[in-house]
Formats: structure tokens, sequence, C-alpha cells
């Protein structure tokens, strides 16, 4: 399985710990991933989810000093893939210490599942 982390800062480890600890599965999944790609800012995150798929996405919401945040690149992919039929990510866990914008990134994860189902 393939990974993309959006996180300005952590490293792919620290991510990991994050999405193990704050979701049911995730060690399974985690221990499947075969490639990680990290992208640090919103604009690499837009890169590479147009030109890759990916099967798991570890997000983080505040991306550095811009008003950009990583449930931004989620919106993107979902507005991707309902305008080119793109194929959405098995799993997306949210790796932000923002509540606010954990609950973000987990509404659009239930969009992308809903998605994923039709």
């Amino acid at each position: 399985m393939k990974l993309l982390l959006i996180d300005d800062l952590r490293s792919f480890d620290d991510a990991k710990l994050i999405a193990v600890s704050r979701y049911r599965g995730a060690s399974f999944v985690m221990e499947r991933i075969s490639s990680v790609s990290i992208a640090r800012t919103l604009d690499t995150a837009r890169v590479l989810l147009e030109k890759e798929h990916f099967d798991v996405l570890l997000v983080d919401h505040d991306l550095g000093e811009t008003d950009s945040c990583g449930a931004d690149a989620l919106k993107h992919l979902i507005e991707t893939y309902l305008n080119d039929h793109k194929q959405l990510p098995e799993h997306v866990f949210a790796v932000s210490s923002n509540p606010a914008g954990i609950k973000k990134i987990e509404g659009y994860a239930k969009d992308i599942q809903r998605l994923r189902k039709k």
C-alpha cells in the first residue's frame, strides 16, 4: 500500500504513532505500507494526489505559516474525484494536534468513504 503524509513538520514515524494511538485498525493498515511519500505543503500534496494514487493518507491540519491546511488537500481530492473519477484512498487518518482541524479532516474522510461506496 502507498501512503502519503501531508504534514509540514512530522516524520512518518511520528505521524504513524499518532494514527495508531487514535484510530482502531490503523496499526494493521500501517503494517501493510510499502512506500511513503511526504508532502510538506498543500501545493506539493495537490501535485502528488493528481499524479499518483495513494491507499492511505495521514493528514495534518495546520501546514506551516500559511493559511492552507491539510483538509484543503482532501477537499481538492474529492473535487478531482467528482470531476475526473480519480480513485480515492482507502484510509484517511488525521494526525493533527488541532481539535477543530481533526474534526474537519475526519469530516472529509467520511465523505471520501461515502464516495468510495458509490
